[in-house]
Protein backbone atom coordinates (compact mmCIF):
# COMPACT_ATOMS: atom_id res chain seq x y z
CA UNK A 1 0.00 0.00 0.00
CA UNK A 2 2.54 2.52 0.74
CA UNK A 3 4.72 1.64 -2.00
CA UNK A 4 1.65 1.73 -4.08
CA UNK A 5 1.11 5.11 -2.85
CA UNK A 6 4.97 5.85 -3.73
CA UNK A 7 4.65 4.86 -7.16
CA UNK A 8 1.43 7.44 -7.49
CA UNK A 9 3.41 10.63 -6.28
CA UNK A 10 4.84 13.08 -8.97
CA UNK A 11 8.76 13.35 -9.73
CA UNK A 12 8.67 16.81 -7.23
CA UNK A 13 7.29 14.79 -4.27
CA UNK A 14 9.39 11.55 -4.94
CA UNK A 15 12.52 13.76 -5.23
CA UNK A 16 11.52 15.20 -1.74
CA UNK A 17 10.77 11.91 -0.47
CA UNK A 18 14.30 10.66 -1.62
CA UNK A 19 16.10 13.68 -0.42
CA UNK A 20 14.16 13.49 3.05
CA UNK A 21 15.89 9.57 2.87
CA UNK A 22 18.81 10.54 2.35
CA UNK A 23 18.95 12.84 4.68
CA UNK A 24 17.77 10.22 7.56
CA UNK A 25 20.42 8.14 6.03
CA UNK A 26 23.08 10.49 6.27
CA UNK A 27 21.94 11.81 9.95
CA UNK A 28 22.21 7.73 11.31
CA UNK A 29 25.51 7.25 9.39
CA UNK A 30 26.62 10.42 11.04
CA UNK A 31 25.66 9.46 14.56
CA UNK A 32 27.11 6.08 14.25
CA UNK A 33 29.97 6.65 12.49
CA UNK A 34 31.51 10.15 12.63
CA UNK A 35 29.83 11.09 15.73
CA UNK A 36 31.67 8.56 18.17
CA UNK A 37 35.21 9.87 16.44
CA UNK A 38 34.28 13.91 17.00
CA UNK A 39 33.51 12.61 20.93
CA UNK A 40 37.17 11.09 21.01
CA UNK A 41 38.88 13.83 19.27
CA UNK A 42 36.91 16.89 21.69
CA UNK A 43 37.86 14.34 24.24
CA UNK A 44 41.62 14.21 23.21
CA UNK A 45 41.75 18.01 23.27
CA UNK A 46 40.23 18.07 26.85
CA UNK A 47 42.66 15.69 28.28
CA UNK A 48 45.46 16.80 26.77
CA UNK A 49 46.72 19.05 28.84
CA UNK A 50 46.21 16.73 31.88
CA UNK A 51 48.25 14.51 29.95
CA UNK A 52 51.09 17.01 29.23
CA UNK A 53 51.08 17.36 33.22
CA UNK A 54 51.68 13.95 33.92
CA UNK A 55 54.45 13.52 31.23
CA UNK A 56 55.73 16.58 32.94
CA UNK A 57 55.33 15.12 36.59
CA UNK A 58 57.19 11.66 35.14
CA UNK A 59 60.09 13.50 33.71
CA UNK A 60 60.44 15.45 37.08
CA UNK A 61 59.91 12.07 38.91
CA UNK A 62 62.48 10.52 36.87
CA UNK A 63 65.43 13.39 37.55
CA UNK A 64 64.75 13.61 40.85
CA UNK A 65 65.59 9.65 40.71
CA UNK A 66 68.61 10.38 39.28
CA UNK A 67 69.77 13.01 41.25
CA UNK A 68 68.84 10.64 44.24
CA UNK A 69 70.62 8.14 43.05
CA UNK A 70 74.01 10.26 42.18
CA UNK A 71 73.59 11.33 46.03
CA UNK A 72 73.48 7.77 47.27
CA UNK A 73 76.37 6.64 44.93
CA UNK A 74 78.18 8.87 46.78
CA UNK A 75 77.28 8.31 50.17
CA UNK A 76 78.08 4.93 49.12
CA UNK A 77 81.65 6.25 48.15
CA UNK A 78 82.04 7.99 51.39
CA UNK A 79 80.93 5.36 53.38
CA UNK A 80 83.71 3.11 51.80
CA UNK A 81 85.85 5.56 52.41
CA UNK A 82 85.62 5.02 56.07
CA UNK A 83 84.29 1.63 56.57
CA UNK A 84 87.58 0.52 57.85
CA UNK A 85 86.40 2.60 61.35
CA UNK A 86 83.24 0.08 61.67
CA UNK A 87 82.51 -3.69 62.59
CA UNK A 88 80.10 -5.86 61.62
CA UNK A 89 78.66 -8.20 64.80
CA UNK A 90 81.09 -11.07 63.72
CA UNK A 91 84.31 -9.20 63.35
CA UNK A 92 83.78 -7.95 66.96
CA UNK A 93 83.36 -11.81 68.40
CA UNK A 94 86.50 -12.31 66.48
CA UNK A 95 88.36 -9.29 67.25
CA UNK A 96 87.51 -10.19 71.58
CA UNK A 97 88.25 -13.98 70.67
CA UNK A 98 91.43 -13.11 69.92
CA UNK A 99 93.05 -10.91 72.35
CA UNK A 100 93.49 -13.40 74.92
CA UNK A 101 96.06 -14.88 72.18
CA UNK A 102 97.12 -11.63 70.99
CA UNK A 103 98.31 -10.64 74.78
CA UNK A 104 100.16 -13.94 74.93
CA UNK A 105 101.87 -12.73 71.65
CA UNK A 106 103.14 -9.81 73.69
CA UNK A 107 103.99 -11.80 77.16
CA UNK A 108 100.86 -9.53 78.56
CA UNK A 109 98.14 -11.43 80.29
CA UNK A 110 94.19 -10.22 80.11
CA UNK A 111 93.85 -9.91 83.94
CA UNK A 112 89.83 -9.02 83.25
CA UNK A 113 87.70 -8.97 79.92
CA UNK A 114 83.64 -8.56 81.09
CA UNK A 115 81.89 -8.48 77.52
CA UNK A 116 78.46 -9.04 79.04
CA UNK A 117 78.99 -5.18 80.60
CA UNK A 118 78.93 -3.72 77.54
CA UNK A 119 78.02 -0.17 76.72
CA UNK A 120 75.99 0.05 73.77
CA UNK A 121 75.05 3.34 72.25
CA UNK A 122 73.00 3.85 69.12
CA UNK A 123 74.96 6.74 67.17
CA UNK A 124 73.79 6.90 64.41
CA UNK A 125 70.13 5.94 63.09
CA UNK A 126 67.64 4.29 65.45
CA UNK A 127 67.24 0.63 66.47
CA UNK A 128 63.82 0.23 64.31
CA UNK A 129 65.79 1.40 61.07
CA UNK A 130 67.22 -1.56 59.02
CA UNK A 131 70.57 -0.67 59.88
CA UNK A 132 72.56 1.69 62.46
CA UNK A 133 75.49 2.50 63.66
CA UNK A 134 75.85 1.88 67.61
CA UNK A 135 78.92 2.39 69.45
CA UNK A 136 80.18 -0.04 71.98
CA UNK A 137 82.68 0.23 74.87
CA UNK A 138 84.71 -2.59 76.88
CA UNK A 139 87.38 -2.28 79.37
CA UNK A 140 89.77 -4.21 78.93
CA UNK A 141 93.11 -5.10 82.38
CA UNK A 142 95.84 -5.97 81.03
CA UNK A 143 98.92 -7.31 83.03
CA UNK A 144 102.59 -6.74 82.11
CA UNK A 145 105.89 -4.71 81.56
CA UNK A 146 105.67 -1.78 80.29
CA UNK A 147 107.46 -2.49 77.09
CA UNK A 148 105.35 -5.70 76.62
CA UNK A 149 102.07 -3.31 77.43
CA UNK A 150 102.97 -0.65 75.28
CA UNK A 151 103.45 -3.33 72.10
CA UNK A 152 100.50 -4.79 73.20
CA UNK A 153 98.19 -0.64 73.30
CA UNK A 154 100.13 -0.21 69.25
CA UNK A 155 98.86 -3.42 68.01
CA UNK A 156 95.47 -2.92 69.10
CA UNK A 157 95.61 0.77 67.46
CA UNK A 158 96.91 -0.61 63.74
CA UNK A 159 94.28 -3.50 63.35
CA UNK A 160 92.55 -3.66 59.92
CA UNK A 161 89.28 -1.95 61.47
CA UNK A 162 89.68 0.88 63.70
CA UNK A 163 90.05 0.73 67.36
CA UNK A 164 89.74 3.86 69.15
CA UNK A 165 91.42 3.79 72.56
CA UNK A 166 89.28 6.42 74.71
CA UNK A 167 91.12 6.03 78.27
CA UNK A 168 94.30 4.05 79.69
CA UNK A 169 95.50 4.33 83.24
CA UNK A 170 98.42 2.26 84.40
CA UNK A 171 99.10 1.66 87.74
CA UNK A 172 101.86 -0.56 89.78
CA UNK A 173 101.06 -3.81 90.73
CA UNK A 174 101.10 -5.33 94.26
CA UNK A 175 103.91 -7.35 94.99
CA UNK A 176 105.32 -7.25 91.52
CA UNK A 177 108.05 -4.49 90.96
CA UNK A 178 108.26 -4.83 87.24
CA UNK A 179 104.47 -6.24 86.77
CA UNK A 180 102.47 -3.27 85.65
CA UNK A 181 98.21 -3.34 85.41
CA UNK A 182 96.92 -1.19 82.58
CA UNK A 183 93.42 -0.57 82.46
CA UNK A 184 92.05 0.40 78.88
CA UNK A 185 88.91 1.26 77.61
CA UNK A 186 88.16 0.17 73.83
CA UNK A 187 85.62 2.13 71.95
CA UNK A 188 84.45 0.27 68.47
CA UNK A 189 81.17 1.31 66.00
CA UNK A 190 79.46 -1.34 64.84
CA UNK A 191 77.25 -1.68 61.90
CA UNK A 192 73.91 -3.67 63.39
CA UNK A 193 71.48 -5.25 60.02
CA UNK A 194 68.68 -6.60 60.22
CA UNK A 195 67.72 -9.70 58.57
CA UNK A 196 64.83 -9.84 56.71
CA UNK A 197 63.49 -12.68 59.23
CA UNK A 198 63.81 -10.02 61.99
CA UNK A 199 61.99 -7.42 60.57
Amino acid sequence: MLLDKMTNLDKSSRNVLYAALLIILGLAMYAQIVSPHVNRLQAVQHYEPVIDKMIGKQVDIKSVLVNRRKVLEGLREEFNEVSYTVFDPNQVETLFGSLEQLAEQFECSIAKMDLSADKRDIIVGEETDPSYIESVETTLTVLGEYSQLSLFVDCLQHQERQIWLTALNIELTKGQERILKCDITINLYVLQKKTEAGL
